[in-house]
């Protein structure tokens, strides 16, 4: 329904295939890395404690909100400004450059080797004619968490969706190797 909407098609996804049509994508992936570590329940800001806590990182005891600051946050970073991508910015290059304005990412983590799937559509802030209601231009994938308001969603956990996708997106990335697969399409 967003995609049909008037303001969005025209000004958005001028460029958007056909539903019926085979959709192209892109995958990149890295390998021996941390993943998106941290709390997925996270909806605190963290701009105070993240680099000093991942320094701590070569002692073993790295708590890094990865996910928080990677999901939950455009424009800003918990990395120091000494670090490479210090402006949280680069990251809405990914749905930028896909034909939908949409992400998926894939990440196991390092620490607790736990998976998850999440992804994001960045549109723009719009009404949809059917119901003249305000709409916010990010949207996540994922599942919606009851007890927190209505806009938080989690990863997704659920092993055989997690299988599924990978194979669905042809990704190298098998269960025990840390770090994050991101698929553009």
């Amino acid at each position: 329904e967003h995609f049909k909407d008037d303001e969005i098609e025209n000004k958005i996804l001028m460029d958007t295939p056909a539903i019926s049509h085979k959709i192209d994508y892109f995958t990149f992936e890295d390998f021996n890395t941390r993943g998106l570590t941290g709390d997925v329940n996270a909806d605190t800001d963290y701009v105070n404690s993240h680099a000093k806590y991942c320094e701590k990182e070569k002692g073993g005891n790295c708590i890094c909100q990865d996910f928080y600051w990677f999901v939950r946050n455009v424009a800003r970073t918990g990395k120091g400004f000494t670090q490479m991508g210090s402006w949280g910015v680069g990251k809405t290059t990914i749905p930028a450059s896909s034909r939908i304005h949409t992400f998926f990412a894939l990440t196991e983590r390092f620490d607790d080797e736990k998976r998850y799937l999440t992804g994001q559509n960045i549109l723009a802030s719009h009404f949809l004619d059917t119901d003249r209601k305000q709409y916010i231009a990010y949207t996540d994938f994922g599942k919606k968490e009851p007890s927190k308001n209505s806009m938080f969603v989690l990863p997704v956990d659920n092993t055989g969706r997690l299988k599924m996708f990978a194979k669905l997106f042809n990704l190298r990335r098998k269960v025990g190797q840390p770090g994050t697969s991101i698929v553009v399409p």
